[in-house]
């Protein structure tokens, strides 16, 4: 009974967002499944892969990254899970009115998110399927793809994906169910500061401002990687990137917070201003957003160093395909994420506007013209990822290294994060503008 109506309350939810939620379900196992696919792969594979799979020193690092490209992934689904926030204490109102105990709803609320990602994380084992389909390795004793011109005339040379392993049936289902105990625990956090009474008023439980935890991760992650370097230990250096990208979204909100509280004391903008007053009252849905522009900024500060140190060294051969098709793995990863940053962008803004409607109307009928509110939102976004995306390349580029020219790399590589960063921000305002007309209506201040 709990799961049928714990269906029925995602079916309530929206279509789209029980879409969205099953897709970045899906792609999150489905790459987990290859990362795990790439530990059970043998010093000596026999099949022909590509080098970074292949070989057993670049297979770590390989690895690494697959399962580092969910995290853009679990914070999207956590943006979607507070989509039709309103609406869904509403509904939950209903559930304590007809005998629900608060712990019960809260277990439901859980459930109504977990019935989508459980379904997400079960269509993962095709999407993986298909991953082994069009990147799988061919026969072929301990070879390797090293032929950058094969490659191009034959894009399924590019093995990514070893065949010659597979996990076992428990294995499978151990990555389904931590996707999907992933994505109840998110609707469980979602939900828990909020506590509905059976009349449908909503009483939120008091929240401190965020505390900067991520700062002690991004310590900890920075005494690995230092230790890794001193003793020449890989796995503390692959542990440091881990651990500072982890702490991103551990740090956005409180600097978020920090960044809504400087400039609101130092703006006579109105826009600005109710930008950074937003972000002073509530940061976190903010932060979390820009949290993943901020991770996304360390990945390409990190590589803007490695392919400047590629092109201008003289002992390397610039022609070398294993360098050429990395570098455009990478980058087509980097841009992936970014696009899925810039996503959770936009799904922050819309379930911003849909929660804040009754105020955006009041705004309105007491005069003030929607352009203003329009930029408020731009600013919101942009306070909110800018020193993010800033910081999060500066860092990418410290621990890939130090010296004179590695600071014009920060620079240039600073410039281009920003800028794509402001690009994805106005594109976003431009795309919620229906939304924001909406939510502007004077029929919203007779919103419950």
């Amino acid at each position: 009974m709990g799961l049928r109506l714990a269906a029925n309350l995602a079916h309530a939810g929206g279509r789209g967002r029980a879409g969205l939620l099953a897709a970045c379900a899906a792609v999150s196992t489905a790459l987990l499944l290859v990362a795990w696919t790439l530990l059970l792969l043998p010093a000596s594979p026999d099949e022909q892969l590509f080098n970074l799979v292949a070989e057993p020193g670049l297979r770590g690092g390989t690895t690494l990254a697959t399962v580092l490209m969910v995290l853009p992934l679990l914070l999207l689904i956590h943006q979607v899970i507070r989509l039709g926030t309103s609406a869904r204490e509403r509904r939950l109102a209903a559930l304590r009115l007809a005998g629900a105990t608060p712990g019960e709803v809260q277990v439901l609320g859980a459930t109504e998110v977990g019935v989508p990602v459980l379904a997400g994380a079960v269509a993962g084992l095709g999407v993986y399927a298909f991953m082994r389909t069009t990147l799988g390795g061919s026969p072929a004793q301990g070879a390797i793809w090293d032929d950058y011109r094969t490659m191009v005339a034959d894009p399924s040379s590019l093995a990514l994906v070893p065949t010659s392993v597979t996990p076992t049936w428990w294995q499978f289902l151990a990555v389904i169910a931590l996707v999907t105990l992933a994505g109840v625990g998110a609707g469980w956090a979602a939900g828990r500061h909020v506590v509905v009474s059976p009349l449908g008023l909503t009483r939120r439980v008091g929240r401190r401002s965020p505390k900067p935890w991520g700062l002690l991760l991004l310590a900890v992650g920075a005494l690995a990687g230092l230790s890794g370097i001193v003793f020449h230990y890989e796995i503390l250096v692959y542990l440091d990137i881990a651990v500072i990208l982890v702490s991103v979204p551990g740090t956005a909100s409180w600097f978020a917070n920090r960044v809504g509280r400087w400039v609101q004391a130092r703006t006579a903008d109105p826009a600005t201003l109710l930008a950074a007053r937003r972000l002073v009252h509530d940061p976190r849905p903010a932060g979390r957003a820009g949290a993943a522009i901020g991770a996304v900024g360390i990945v390409i500060g990190f590589a803007s160093v490695l392919i400047f140190d590629y092109f201008l060294s003289s002992d390397t051969d610039h022609s070398d395909p294993f360098f050429i098709v990395s570098f455009s793995l990478l980058g087509a990863v980097v841009a992936l994420a970014f696009a899925a940053g810039a996503f959770t962008l936009l799904v922050q803004a819309v379930e911003s506007l849909m929660g804040r409607r009754r105020t955006l109307a009041a705004l309105i009928a007491a005069g003030t013209p929607l352009s203003v509110l329009r930029r408020a939102q731009f600013q919101e976004a942009w306070l909110a990822t800018a020193p993010l995306a800033a910081s999060g390349t500066l860092l990418g580029v410290m621990v890939a290294g130090a010296g004179v020219e590695t600071l014009f790399v920060g620079m240039v590589a600073i410039s281009l994060v920003l800028g794509l960063t402001r690009l994805s921000v106005a594109f976003m305002t431009h795309l919620v503008g229906p939304w924001l007309m909406h939510a502007c209506s004077t029929e919203n201040l007779r919103t419950p």
